[in-house]
C-alpha cells in the first residue's frame, strides 16, 4: 500500500474544559477548594481562570491547537486539576486521554464526558467534564508515517459486522526505553511525581506500539489487527520493555442484508464455527479512554476505549 509523505500539519485539536465535581477540601479554614486546571499536550500548555471557593467549579473553558498526525498518535492530552492556594503540593488529580479513538476511517467526533480525576497517591478525588474535538485535513493531505485507520481487536473472533477478505500474518514491535524511575536515583524525589512520570512514559509507549504496529499492517496491505496484545514488563535498570504482537487481516463491513442472512461466525483464520461467539458491535464512542496505560498488560481493541490506568 502506498502512501503520500507529506510534513503538513493534518488537524486541528479543540478542547472544552466544562467543570469539575466533587473536589477534595485543600483549604481547611473554608473547607472548599480554588481549583483550575492546565490542560497539555506535548509542548501546547493552556490553562483555566480560578473558580474560587467551591468544590464543583465552573470553567467553560475552551482552546484549540494544530498537531501533527504522528502527535496524536503517540501523545496523551493531560487535563490536571490543582488547588490555586494550597502551600506545598496543590495537586487534586488529572485525566490522561488517548486519542487513538479520534483516528479511524469513520472516526467518532468526539470524546467527551464526567472522567475521574486520579491521583497516583490518593486514587480518585471527583470528576472532570470535558470535551475533546479533533479535525483532520483528510481532503488536503495524506498521513505521514501514520496508521490512522487501522482497527484493532483483542478478540481471536471476527465481528460478525466485517468478513476477512485476507489474512497476512503475524505482525510485532518491541520496543525498549529508560526507565524515568533511575532518573530520580541521585536526586531527591516526590513519589507523586515519579510516578506520574513514569506513567507518562507507559502511555506514550502505548501509542508508539500502536501507530508502528498499524504502519506493517498497511504496508502488507491490511486493515485491521485481530488477536491484538500488548505487554509491559519493568526491567530494572534495563529499562522498560513494551511488546505488541497480533494478526494483519483485511476486513471489509458487510451490509444489512448480509448481517440478517449471517451463519456461522468467522475465526481470525477463516474457519467457520457452528457455535455462536458473542458478537462484538462497533459502539458510539462519546467516552474518553481513562488516564493511563496498564503497567501489567493493555489489551488495545479497535472497538472499544483502551484501558484504564495504574
Amino acid at each position: 500500500r502506498q502512501r503520500t509523505q507529506l510534513a503538513a500539519m493534518p488537524g486541528i485539536l479543540k478542547l472544552y474544559i466544562y467543570g469539575a465535581r466533587d473536589l477534595p477540601v485543600m483549604n481547611t479554614s473554608s473547607q472548599l477548594t480554588d481549583a483550575y486546571c492546565v490542560v497539555t499536550f506535548k509542548d501546547h500548555v493552556d490553562r483555566t481562570p480560578v473558580a474560587k471557593r467551591t468544590l464543583n467549579p465552573t470553567w467553560n473553558h475552551n482552546c484549540q491547537m494544530e498537531v501533527s498526525d504522528e502527535d496524536l498518535q503517540d501523545e496523551t492530552i493531560t487535563f490536571r486539576v490543582s488547588d490555586e492556594d494550597t502551600f506545598g503540593s496543590g495537586n487534586i488529580g488529572q485525566v490522561m486521554v488517548d486519542l487513538n479513538p479520534l483516528l479511524r476511517l469513520d472516526p467518532v467526533d468526539q470524546i467527551s464526558g464526567w472522567f475521574p480525576l486520579f491521583d497516583t497517591l490518593e486514587g480518585i478525588r471527583g470528576a472532570l467534564h470535558i470535551k475533546v474535538k479533533l479535525t483532520l485535513f483528510r481532503d488536503q493531505n495524506k498521513y505521514r508515517d501514520s496508521s490512522c485507520g487501522v482497527m484493532y481487536f483483542s478478540t481471536m473472533a471476527i465481528p460478525e459486522c466485517y468478513s476477512v477478505a485476507m489474512v497476512h500474518g503475524l505482525v510485532e514491535e518491541l520496543k525498549v526505553v529508560d526507565d524515568p524511575e533511575y532518573q530520580f536515583v541521585n536526586h531527591i524525589r516526590h513519589d507523586r511525581k515519579s510516578n506520574e512520570v513514569r506513567q507518562a512514559a507507559f502511555a506514550q509507549l502505548q501509542g508508539e506500539l500502536l501507530r508502528q504496529i498499524g504502519n506493517m499492517v498497511l504496508d502488507l496491505g491490511g486493515n485491521a489487527v485481530v488477536g491484538y496484545q500488548q505487554h509491559f514488563d519493568l526491567e530494572g535498570e534495563s529499562g522498560l520493555v513494551a511488546r505488541a504482537i497480533g494478526t494483519a487481516v483485511t476486513l471489509h463491513p458487510l451490509g444489512t442484508a448480509d448481517l440478517a442472512s449471517l451463519g456461522p461466525v468467522q475465526s481470525f483464520a477463516g474457519v467457520t464455527s457452528t457455535s455462536k461467539v458473542p458478537s462484538i458491535k462497533r459502539p458510539h464512542l462519546t467516552s474518553t479512554p481513562s488516564h493511563s496505560a496498564s503497567v501489567n498488560e493493555s489489551v488495545m481493541e479497535g472497538n472499544s476505549t483502551p484501558p484504564q490506568g495504574l
